[in-house]
């Protein structure tokens, strides 16, 4: 699709010119970054020429004044705010919509706001606009438990988001209120973010949907305080966590930057430890010798059984990295703290004040590991995470690959407990922690889920069984596009 025409905003010459999360060509020295939240129309179907009324405004009202939506102090350094109204199927309403946009406020830099209208997909903003141009947040209509709505944009957005946006919605929010917008950020593997460029998903109830009637009474003050509260979660958790990534570099901090992200970060270390081990090429030994205790198996490699000495992929005095005995990918790891460092089963038994140092300096490890192995192997993505309800103990961090190309994988279970909310991201757990103090595990869902239809993890498309899924994959377009992503 092609890019907006030149009237299809009048700020489209400097939207033109900006670049999205990332610092400015070297013309543009007089020009901040860019933080652009995609919003769509939240209104009722029945009605869409009043809901575009109302939409239109609160971003007029937003840009005219966007400090009274938050009482949050502005961003350093100072960053463009733009509001992005997307309509994916305009059809008629297409020039009612670009006549809207002409009456918008004047647009200007140096007011650090603008606005820009965009006749297309929410979720493919980045694709349909030739790169160049994107939004870092996006505003994704929910139910009210936190699963898409039956807007038309939803389904697409949590497909193309991956089970990180329900599974970490779920945990720290648990119920969506109306009035109320949840910004919950993506993690590296979520393909919306990997793909598309969206950092941020800003969920809200629609508000005849939060009503529970159609077009009730009122319901345009209800949409209002819709849009008033995504523009409120913007300002608040958006733009001060882009924005302050987006100042524009220097040529000598940029070759220090350039030299940092090709350095895998070091592991915090106590003072009396060394430097963190160097990680050794991935060759799987094959199936280990079976656990005469099941549940119990993960502890003998600690207690450094001597038939499980070959599956033991790294070590420190701290933690453990071993093989996963049954890989269901071909690369499959598990990541062990030693008792002595972090001594729990699961992750719901982790609390921020008494686990969440050293998780974090556990995570730090695991990522270090996760980009040694994507430079040996480069094709295959990496993705750290747990299980929400593990049949192992005590606590380990998978550290998988995406392609699940393994004889080991072999039921809809094994399938599901990798693909689905089951799998928690570590930047999820750390997140809750962070947020609420604890990982908070919903037993029933999570079991749940692991019965659910099989899916493709690429395209979402259902498959009658695993054999039929695995022949799926290697001919998924999706699946081979996650392949080329980050962790």
């Amino acid at each position: 699709m092609k890019r907006p025409a030149e009237d299809d905003t009048p700020s489209s010459a400097t939207a033109a010119a900006a670049k999205r999360g990332r610092a400015p060509d070297d013309g543009d020295d007089d020009e901040p970054p860019v933080v652009c939240l995609a919003l769509p129309n939240f209104g009722p179907a029945e009605a869409v020429d009043e809901a575009l009324q109302v939409l239109f405004e609160c971003v007029g009202r937003f840009l005219n004044d966007p400090g009274a939506a938050s009482t949050s102090a502005p961003p350093s350094p100072p960053v463009v705010l733009e509001v992005m109204v997307v309509e994916e199927a305009a059809g008629r309403y297409a020039e009612r919509l670009r006549a809207l946009a002409a009456a918008m406020p004047a647009t200007s830099t140096t007011t650090q706001r603008r606005f820009r209208l965009h006749l297309g997909r929410l979720t493919a903003l980045k694709e349909d606009m030739d790169g160049t141009a994107y939004a870092q947040a996006i505003a994704v209509p929910c139910d009210h438990r936190l699963l898409p709505s039956d807007h038309p944009v939803a389904a697409a957005a949590f497909q193309k988001a991956g089970a990180v946006l329900a599974n970490t919605a779920k945990l720290m929010f648990h119920r969506a209120e109306p009035g109320k917008a949840y910004a919950i950020k993506l993690t590296p593997s979520s393909p919306l973010r990997a793909q598309r460029g969206v950092e941020f998903v800003l969920l809200a109830l629609p508000p005849c949907q939060a009503l529970a009637m159609s077009l009730p009474e009122g319901w345009q003050d209800a949409l209002r305080e819709t849009y008033e509260g995504l523009l409120k979660a913007f300002v608040e958790h958006v733009v001060p966590k882009v924005g302050s990534r987006t100042k524009k570099l220097s040529v000598g901090d940029k070759k220090a930057a350039s030299s940092a992200a090709a350095t895998p970060p070091p592991v915090d270390q106590d003072k009396d430890q060394g430097p963190p081990p160097p990680i050794p090429v991935y060759r799987h030994p094959g199936p280990p010798p079976q656990s005469a205790s099941w549940h119990g198996g993960l502890m003998q490699y600690l207690q450094h059984a001597t038939a499980l000495k070959p599956f033991i992929f790294l070590e420190t005095s701290q933690w453990m990295v071993i093989y996963d005995g049954y890989p269901k990918a071909k690369i499959h790891l598990l990541l062990l703290p030693k008792p002595s460092f972090l001594a729990v089963s699961g992750v719901a038994e982790l609390r921020r004040e008494a686990h969440g140092e050293r998780l974090a300096r556990l995570h730090v490890e695991a990522r270090r590991i996760a980009a040694k192995l994507q430079q040996d192997l480069p094709g295959l993505r990496l993705r750290l995470g747990y299980h929400s309800m593990p049949s192992l103990q005590p606590l380990h961090l998978h550290i998988i690959s995406q392609d699940f190309d393994s004889p080991s994988l072999k039921t809809k279970k094994h399938w599901n407990s990798f693909t689905t909310p089951f799998f928690l991201d570590a930047t999820q757990v750390e997140t809750a922690l962070q947020e609420q103090g604890r990982v908070v595990v919903d037993r029933v869902n999570a079991e749940a889920l692991l019965k659910q239809a099989l899916r493709c993890h690429g395209c979402g498309a259902e498959q009658k069984n695993m054999p039929t899924l695995k022949q799926h994959l290697t001919r998924c377009r999706q699946v081979k596009e996650l392949g080329t992503a980050g962790t």
